[in-house]
C-alpha cells in the first residue's frame, strides 16, 4: 500500500488558512447567535456581514488548497 505524498510548505500554509478561516467563521457565529440571544440588533447585522465576508475568504482559500492538490499532488 502507498503512502500519501508528504505535504509541501505551500500545502501546509494553504491548510492553515482554511483552517483559521473555518475558525474564525465558528468564532463569529458563537457571537451572533450572543447578540441574537441579546436581542442586540446592530450587533447582529454586523456580525452577519462579518460572517458574509468570512465565507467568501474560506472559499477562495478552499478553492487554492483544491486547485494546489490537483496541480502538485500533495
Amino acid at each position: 500500500m502507498r503512502s500519501a505524498p508528504p505535504f509541501c510548505p505551500e500545502h501546509l500554509r494553504l491548510m492553515e488558512n482554511v483552517t483559521r478561516h473555518l475558525m474564525r467563521i465558528a468564532d463569529l457565529s458563537r457571537a451572533t447567535a450572543d447578540a441574537v440571544a441579546n436581542r442586540n440588533e446592530d450587533l447582529v447585522r454586523e456580525l452577519d456581514k462579518h460572517v458574509e465576508t468570512e465565507l467568501g475568504e474560506k472559499e477562495r482559500a478552499l478553492g487554492a488548497l483544491r486547485q494546489h492538490r490537483e496541480e502538485h499532488g500533495c
